[in-house]
């Protein structure tokens, strides 16, 4: 129920993306980052990595590691209350 983009990086190739994928049952568009271009990009250190970004595309909350679906659904709540006060600060 949340857009989501996967940037595959340090992957073993396309091929074993698209089967870890379909293994996984999972849809959401990846981009792969073989070279580990854009993660160095950003600064990461590990992965996975997790990035929460706003309606305007700012980034709200990054984290390294892995998380369940409960932790990351809190942090898009989390953020998503950040999001509404920014926009209506008399609240």
């Amino acid at each position: 129920d949340y857009p989501v983009l996967t940037i595959a990086s340090w992957s073993e190739g396309e091929d074993e993306v698209k089967k870890y994928m379909q293994d996984n049952g999972l849809t959401f568009p990846v981009t792969l980052d073989n070279s580990g271009q854009l993660a160095s990009d950003f600064g990461l250190k590990g992965v996975p990595a997790s990035f929460i970004l706003s309606p305007t595309g700012e980034i709200k909350y990054v984290e390294t590691g892995y998380t369940t679906e409960l932790g990351l659904r809190f942090r898009l709540w989390l953020s998503s209350l950040a999001t509404d006060a920014a926009a209506d600060p008399a609240e």
